[in-house]
């Protein structure tokens, strides 16, 4: 899963000495899903390709990958909607900021085993400035985004005018609109141990006076 910032989200580390990935059997299937965006206002041709690297026979030296994912709202990461420890969220029930610059804490997830991380890193829509990620109330990352014209194809924000959101807005038309382009990952060879029951929360940060919402 990655957006305009075109994150890698692999089941290995490249340069790492853990050897890990993804199992397949034959009952598996595949189904990708796309969401495009056209910043401009005329009809456009998009392609999506699919690159598989793939490693024959059971591979019983390596370790099996998984990803994580972890989300600010009211659901925690084993789907379980809980009270957040951190406090009231920081936006309205309509997604609104109430303030321009805030944070904002995921519920805290609790790992259901033993485990070792590879890599993590953030995914954030326009206004975000950092991601960071928590483990046992150590922070692990900050994972930095990357604001740029250059590719205005993005799927994190709209057609940007003062008259449709009121939070932070632009009057640039939207090829001068900044999105992120880019978004730090953080990258660990020799893997940090998690055991079951560690817990991992986000913490967000945004500026809608930095960059509009």
């Amino acid at each position: 899963m990655s957006g305009n910032e075109r994150t890698d989200g692999g089941f290995a580390l490249l340069n790492s000495n853990i050897k890990s990935g993804y199992p397949i059997t034959e009952r598996d299937s595949f189904i990708l899903t796309t969401e495009l965006m056209n910043m401009e206002d005329k009809e456009k041709w998009a392609w999506v390709t699919v690159t598989y690297e793939l490693l024959d026979g059971a591979l019983r030296t390596y370790l099996k990958g998984k990803n994580v994912f972890q989300t600010i709202g009211g659901i925690s990461c084993g789907g379980i909607m809980s009270q957040n420890p951190f406090g009231p969220s920081n936006v309205t029930a309509y997604q609104q900021p109430k303030s321009l610059v805030f944070e904002e804490r995921s519920i805290p997830c609790k790992s259901p085993g033993d485990g070792i991380i590879l890599s993590t890193g953030g995914h954030m829509h326009d206004g975000g400035t950092s991601t960071e990620i928590y483990l046992c109330g150590q922070r692990i990352c900050e994972s930095i985004p990357h604001y740029g014209k250059s590719q205005p194809t993005s799927s994190h924000g709209g057609r940007r005018k003062k008259r449709q959101l009121n939070v932070g807005s632009s009057d640039e038309d939207n090829a001068h609109i900044e999105h992120i382009s880019k978004q730090d990952m953080c990258d660990f060879p020799d893997g940090i141990a998690i055991q079951k029951g560690d817990e991992m929360f986000l913490k967000v940060n945004c500026d809608f006076n930095k960059h509009p919402g």
